[in-house]
């Protein structure tokens, strides 16, 4: 496990999946970060890559082949190489392979980021083309916070305070986007956390409508913030039933319309890197005390 540290956080990061494990806030004592559970979601911080969401019939097709494809990519079950490392500092590196030119026949390099100053965890995604072809990708943060912070609360003391006060919501069937969408209205900009919230599945936002969104509790100060200004997509979820923790993920790039065709570059959300360029992109965590 690689570890992390400065005077106001530390976190843990494994090279399965380069996943944030843990995210400690030192002063409070408390650990943050949604710590898995196999019956109920058994990730913590996963990376979503090449896709995000859920293609339509489990697959996409390229150059006349048929490519099965799970949810949310592969990257997160890969074993990253880890490049650098200091107390504050951790990159890592996935690069393509004969295993992953069977399920995505595409010449890429991924590097993942994770820079502590002070209170801000920032993540930067870096994807290099490789190739000789255009490549077609798509990414996204998944990172779980735990619900409740502290053992004397509730999760639903909780709630999301967002940018705007009123939001556009997808809506979604069995994981693909619906034409419909529906008015969220958000008295002071905010939305309480509830057992059934997610009973439909995840809060999916289009259209760059979130470049803040801040997890609070009304008993505390304690807050997490995430900023990702100029990324077009933003999903919340959480499993339904009983709250236990819920996910903040900024996408570049979402699940399938019920619509959706089986080419892969025509895909919403689908990313165009041309040949031998790169594209940087990066978010932060911040933790308000």
């Amino acid at each position: 496990m690689i570890v992390l540290l400065n005077d106001t956080l530390k976190i843990e990061l494994a090279e399965l999946g380069a996943e944030l494990q843990t995210l400690t806030h030192l002063k409070q004592e408390v650990q943050l970060l949604w710590q898995g559970h196999e019956a109920l979601w058994a990730r913590r911080a996963p990376v979503l890559f090449p896709i995000v969401g859920r293609l339509k019939n489990g697959g996409f097709r390229c150059q006349n082949q048929f490519y099965q494809m799970p949810q949310h990519g592969f990257a997160r079950d890969c074993v990253f190489n880890l490049l650098y490392h200091t107390n504050t500092a951790a990159h890592f590196q996935l690069q393509y392979d004969s295993q992953t030119l069977t399920k995505f026949p595409f010449k890429f390099n991924l590097q993942i980021h994770y820079t502590l100053n002070g209170n801000e965890l920032l993540t930067t995604y870096i994807v290099k083309n490789l190739g000789e072809i255009t490549l077609p990708f798509s990414i996204g943060a998944h990172p779980g916070f735990k619900l409740p912070f502290f053992e004397s609360e509730r999760a639903t003391d909780y709630f999301l305070e967002f940018n705007l006060p009123e939001l556009e919501l997808t809506a979604l069937t069995e994981g693909l986007r619906k034409t419909e969408r529906h008015r969220l209205h958000l008295p002071n900009k905010k939305l309480a956390l509830s057992d059934a919230l997610f009973a439909n599945d995840a809060l999916v936002f289009e259209s760059q409508q979130i470049e803040t969104i801040h997890l609070r509790s009304k008993n505390h100060n304690l807050s997490v913030q995430i900023d990702c200004p100029g990324w077009p997509y933003f999903g919340v979820w959480s499993k339904s039933g009983p709250l236990q923790f819920v996910c903040l993920e900024p996408w570049m790039g979402i699940t399938d319309s019920v619509a959706a065709t089986p080419d892969l570059l025509s895909k919403e959300g689908i990313l165009l890197l041309p040949p031998h360029q790169e594209q940087k992109m990066l978010f932060r965590i911040v933790i308000n005390d």
